[in-house]
This record gives C-alpha cells, sequence and structure tokens, in this order.
C-alpha cells in the first residue's frame, strides 16, 4: 500500500501600517498578500486523480476567502523574495513550525514596518471548486477527474458547446463504454436467452463506416456461439476465441471479440 506524504500547510501573510491621507503612518496595520501553500499529499479534500495523463495544463486552487493554494512551497517562497524578503531565511522560519498553530514572522524594519508572517495550519483551506476552474487551464476530461471534497471539478453528464447549435453538443458519460456493454447484453438474452458479458470499445471509430467493437465473455462455447449469431454473425462457430479460460481439465470461459461495421 502505497504511503500518502504527511500534508503540512502554511498561511502567508504580509502586513504593513496604513499610510494616511497626509502621508503619516497610522498604527493601524492592512494585509498586503495573503496565499497559502502546502506541501504533501492534499486528500482527501483535493483529489488529482493523475489528471496531467489526460492532457496538458494545469490546476490553480483558489480558496473559499479568494486566496491562491500554491501545492509548491518553494514558488511561494520565492514570490515572498520579490516581495523585499529576498535576504531572510524563510526555510528557517518554516522549519521551525513544527506543529500546527505555531507561526513566525520576520519585520523589514521600513518605515511601514512591513511584516512577513508565515502560519502552519491544521488542514487545507476550504477550496472554492468555480473560482479553481477559472483559474485553471485543464479540459474537460482533466477537470472530470480532479476532485475537491470528492466532488468532480467537471460532473459526469456536463455538457460542452450546449449553446452552439453549430458545434456538436458533447455529455461526457465515462462508463459509456460498459453502459453500451449492458444494451448489448440485453439484446442477446432477449434474442437467445443467453447471459453473457460484453464489453464495448468506444474509441474504436472509422471515418469510412460505422463501428461497433464487442468483446463477449459466455460460460461455455455454445454460449458464445448463440450470443454471436445474436448479434448478427452468420457462422458464429469460425469465429476462434481470444481466450479459453478454466480450471482443471474443464473449460470455464471463453472470449472474442468481433467488429461490427457498417462497410467491410
Amino acid at each position: 500500500m502505497e504511503q500518502k506524504n504527511e500534508l503540512k500547510v502554511y498561511k502567508f501573510e504580509v502586513t504593513r501600517l496604513k499610510k494616511n491621507e497626509d502621508g503619516t503612518v497610522s498604527d493601524e496595520r492592512e494585509t498586503t498578500v495573503c496565499e497559502y501553500a502546502f506541501e504533501g499529499d492534499p486528500s482527501p479534500r483535493v483529489e488529482y486523480n493523475c489528471y496531467w495523463n489526460f492532457g496538458d495544463g494545469c490546476i490553480s486552487l483558489v480558496s473559499k476567502d479568494g486566496k491562491s493554494v500554491e501545492s509548491d512551497v518553494n514558488s511561494t517562497m520565492e514570490y515572498m523574495y520579490d516581495l523585499g524578503f529576498r535576504g531572510v531565511d524563510v526555510h528557517k522560519m518554516i522549519d521551525g513550525l513544527e506543529a500546527p498553530g505555531r507561526w513566525a514572522e520576520v519585520c523589514l524594519g521600513d518605515a511601514v514596518k512591513t511584516v512577513l508572517r508565515v502560519t502552519r495550519l491544521q488542514e487545507l483551506p476550504e477550496i472554492d471548486p468555480e473560482a479553481t476552474v477559472r483559474d485553471s487551464d485543464l479540459t474537460p476530461a482533466q477537470l472530470h477527474r480532479v476532485k475537491i471534497d470528492g466532488v468532480p471539478l467537471f460532473p459526469e453528464g456536463g455538457t460542452v458547446n450546449a449553446s452552439n447549435p453549430k458545434t456538436s453538443t458533447l455529455v461526457l458519460r465515462p462508463e459509456l463504454g460498459r453502459e453500451l456493454g449492458k444494451v448489448w447484453e440485453e439484446v442477446i438474452r432477449v434474442r437467445c436467452g443467453v447471459i453473457v458479458n460484453v464489453t464495448v470499445d468506444t474509441a474504436y471509430h472509422s471515418a469510412d463506416s460505422a463501428n461497433a467493437k464487442l468483446t463477449i465473455k459466455a460460460s461455455t462455447r455454445k454460449e458464445l456461439d448463440d450470443a454471436l449469431y445474436a448479434v448478427g454473425v452468420l457462422h458464429p462457430q469460425d469465429i476462434e476465441p481470444d481466450v479459453v479460460d478454466g480450471e482443471g481439465d474443464a473449460p470455464t470461459g471463453f472470449t472474442a471479440t468481433v467488429i461490427l461495421t457498417t462497410e467491410v
């Protein structure tokens, strides 16, 4: 079982004294920068599910309070350096935060007393799914795999091009192959009374013809032949099974694949 990396969450805040309209410095502080950063496994709040295997692009998490939630603490440190804290050992500040609730801060010593405070948090802040989608550069297929609090950023049944009558509307159905297989299983059951398992390869297509690639698994060779005949194979006995499973001296399953096509 894969071991999860410990999740460590930090809040970076930069504050300073406000300036009055006359240019004097008040005693009131204002926050100029606030963002979160973490290292380790963010699940179950955020589940990536290897979205990068389904296209280019990247995710930008946004908290409910509208702040950036970075998955790279070093990048956030670089940002702090750009804000004037270069030369400050932010690594040392973070290393000292051994438990949630601990914080460390450093002051630049300028006229407005600019302060960087880093606080170790107990958990990730609540994530805003809609803001995360807006700030991210991901395809619908990738968004479907990313889950925030168990909910995909792009839901099953979600549409693409729904408002454009000149383009086909796409509807996400991740289990389409299994669902179509269930349809063919019912067709075979009605036509010949045989119960088999059918999977449909939805990725198989041709520009010149309509195709349906069916893989049928039956308990016996006769049931396989009956199922093949039910889907339109005239001489099913001519088809060599892809695989024959067995136990002891007897076969226990027969699997065959056929491509139903409008042209050959």
